[in-house]
């Protein structure tokens, strides 16, 4: 069963190593946006409670930055549910629908958003191409009258 591309004739499907995902995250972290970026193209994801696992899985991505691509960001669950203070069913949740959003946006091979190791509990984000910014709120300008 395939699901239905949401993309115009002619356009190939984003992939998630063509994507760069943009996070925009409050400074309390309890509002996190994602943009994902293609091609000048950029499908908003908005915001949303299970953007927040995939934003912990960024972060240790980039912290490895100096290590090589394939050793980079990989996670131990238990450190990840420990960070979220949450149970593995929750995690489980949040995946399947962070995979489910992005193939709704026509993401080709949505299911690598999240990527696990065999045998070791450990995971990480497919994407490689990651931006972490803090939403700034604009500041109300003076009430007219």
């Amino acid at each position: 069963e395939h699901l239905a591309q949401t993309c115009d004739i002619g356009e190939s499907a984003p992939t998630i190593a063509a994507l760069t995902l943009r996070f925009c995250v409050s400074r309390d972290e309890e509002y996190v946006e994602l943009l994902a970026l293609h091609e000048g193209r950029t499908i908003d994801l908005k915001a949303r409670a299970h953007h927040y696992p995939l934003l912990l899985l960024a972060r240790a991505r980039l912290a490895d930055h100096e290590l090589p691509p394939e050793q980079q960001g990989w996670v131990h669950q238990d450190e990840l549910l420990r960070q979220l203070r949450g149970d593995s069913n929750r995690l489980h949740i949040d995946i399947y629908r962070i995979r489910r959003q992005l193939a709704e946006a026509g993401v080709a091979d949505a299911a690598q958003i999240v990527a696990r190791r065999p045998g070791t509990r450990q995971l990480r984000i497919g994407a490689s191409r990651l931006e972490i910014t803090q939403l700034v709120r604009p500041t109300p300008g003076p009430k007219a009258l």
